[in-house]
């Protein structure tokens, strides 16, 4: 029973992004605890914040553009993480490219909307918060690059097959 338990889960896991296959085949080895640790543990804390954001608000982005806004964009933030996580995970790499987008765009939000307080406030706290937030984009924003350099090579390979049949 626990053998054919360890089985399945095993089956499963080999179609994610920690299955040995694609760890072994497609990441190179300095790259792995990225794939593996990294974005999907920041994509679940963007999961958590929007989440989080969407009961409790955010205030800086509240006072800029209002209740409204911050729930939606609070919403949106946990979804698109989620939608950006399980693209990731499941390695839909087209679907992951298109959320990690979306996830950097609302996130870029974030720190304008402090550094716009900021100005209007000369508030040396938040301005050494609109400072540290761009910190956020950087893995998303390198895995945007880093997708668009696997999915050249995927089409390439597809052209390349599709013009030796």
């Amino acid at each position: 029973m626990i053998d054919e338990m360890r089985g399945r889960w095993s089956g499963f896991l080999d179609h994610t992004v920690w299955g040995r296959s694609y760890i072994e085949e497609e990441v190179p080895e300095r790259y792995r605890s990225l794939y593996t640790v990294a974005l999907p543990l920041q994509l679940l804390c963007f999961i958590v914040f929007g989440t989080l954001g969407t009961i409790a608000n955010v205030p800086s982005v509240q006072l800029v553009a209002g209740v409204d806004y911050v729930d939606i964009w609070a919403a949106l933030l946990a979804v698109i993480g989620a939608a950006t996580f399980c693209a990731l995970v499941f390695r839909f790499h087209w679907a992951e490219l298109v959320a990690m987008i979306f996830l950097v765009a609302g996130l870029l939000s974030y720190p304008v909307s402090v550094a716009l307080l900021a100005i209007g406030d000369q508030d040396l706290d938040r301005w050494a918060l609109a400072a540290g937030l761009p910190a956020l984009l950087v893995l998303p924003a390198w895995r945007v690059g880093d997708l668009s350099v696997v999915l050249r090579r995927e089409l390439a390979a597809r052209r390349a097959a599709k013009a030796r049949l």
